[in-house]
């Protein structure tokens, strides 16, 4: 399983992190304001499992189109999804992680695609990273400028 991780430490409680998520669908475009188009719910309510959220963002120079699948979500700590067709092909997912940090939060972005199965996932994970490889390099870019916009908006409510 291939896993793109970016960290960041930020001057907020997780309980304020995770009440920004609570309204992505208004925040989606201050959040990264050069990539992200749209986004709204179509199934569900926002931070409840099984909700569906539609979003629209440039990746690689190009507009993707694609559904987060809300699959567990931990008030004030986490947030898990799956992605939509096609890309569930790719068993492609991740996590926003909100830990206490002292005074501050520890802000955590997974994402993830491929396999746990043994051997299979060696396969799967090669055959990504020869048709997918830039765009993982894209994309680890993306939820670090997200991670650093993030930052600023919780700190200087910007």
């Amino acid at each position: 399983m291939i896993t793109l991780r970016d960290t960041i430490e930020i001057k907020t409680s997780p309980k304020n992190i995770f009440e920004w998520f609570a309204h992505l669908d208004k925040n989606f475009r201050s959040w990264h304001p050069k990539d992200h188009v749209e986004c709204r719910y179509l199934k569900g309510n926002p931070l409840e499992k099984g909700s569906i959220l539609y979003f629209e963002v440039y990746l690689l120079g190009k507009l993707q189109k694609a559904k987060f699948h809300i699959t567990n979500v931990v008030t004030n700590s986490r947030i898990e999804y799956r992605m939509g067709f096609p890309l569930s092909l790719l068993g492609a997912g991740g996590a926003f992680i909100m830990e206490p940090q002292g005074a501050n939060s520890l802000f955590i972005q997974d994402v993830y695609m491929g396999t746990k199965i043994p051997l299979l996932g060696v396969v799967v994970d090669m055959l990504i990273q020869i048709f997918f490889g830039r765009l993982n390099e894209d994309y680890k870019r993306h939820i670090a400028e997200e991670d650093r916009n993030l930052k600023k908006i919780m700190e200087e409510g910007t």
